[in-house]
């Protein structure tokens, strides 16, 4: 979902700057960045690592608040601040509102639909997930919104694909799944028996052992070469 279909209103470093504004600290774009980098790696290698950082919400907190303590201590914020405001934060990334949907998402669940092509969601994100889909209009576009939270498992755990091919009442191997990372997304897809395609909006050249696409509608000339084969 994210980066997928949407993406945040704000990046984290302008949060980071508005909040601890309020408690008197003032960080430069290339201050906030560096501080930024060490945090990054631990999502990439928790990711790579196929840890379960949002299996629950208990965990989801846990992660999100090492995360974010991670950044304020490379900013020398006085420890006794950090609970606080990495909650703040962290609130602040899963709220419906700070999310937006890619330009040309809705005309392609749009085509997609109108071929009847059944729709399921599948990621790692806390309870909010519904909610985040019905504020930003596409919820009703999915049979079935699945969240790590929910079904106790986060890509690229297979259970958590299982979760949405049961509801669906669909073999894996007729399903797609379209996502943005190559450790959660298509690994995760490939172990649960789906056919992966990455999709790289970044546009950074990336080569995969699927087939990779740089923006959503891509998939729908993916589904036209498959059916003319």
């Amino acid at each position: 979902m994210a980066y997928t279909l949407l993406r945040h209103t704000a990046a984290g470093p302008g949060w980071f700057k508005s909040i601890l504004g309020e408690y008197g600290y003032s960080y430069t774009p290339e201050e906030l960045s560096r501080a930024h980098a060490p945090a990054r790696e631990l999502y990439l290698r928790a990711t790579r690592e196929g840890r379960d950082f949002e299996a629950s919400m208990e965990q989801a907190v846990g992660f999100w608040q090492e995360y974010n303590s991670i950044i304020l201590h490379a900013l020398g914020v006085t420890a006794a601040l950090h609970q606080e405001i990495a909650r703040r934060i962290y609130t602040q990334a899963w709220d419906p509102t700070s999310w937006e949907l890619y330009p040309d998402v809705v005309p392609t669940l749009d085509e997609l639909r109108g071929r009847g092509i059944r729709l399921a969601l599948v990621s790692n994100f806390i309870d909010t997930l519904q909610t985040v889909c019905a504020v930003n209009g596409i919820a009703d576009y999915f049979d079935t919104i699945v969240c790590s939270v929910e079904a106790g498992a986060m890509k690229p755990d297979p259970r958590i694909f299982q979760v949405a091919l049961r509801r669906m009442e669909v073999p894996a191997a007729r399903a797609w799944h379209v996502g943005d990372n190559y450790w959660a997304d298509v690994l995760g897809a490939r172990a649960a028996g789906l056919e992966p395609v990455l999709i790289d909006r970044a546009r950074t050249g990336v080569r995969a052992d699927c087939p990779v696409i740089t923006t959503l509608d891509e998939v729908v000339d993916l589904i036209e070469e498959r059916a003319a084969a």
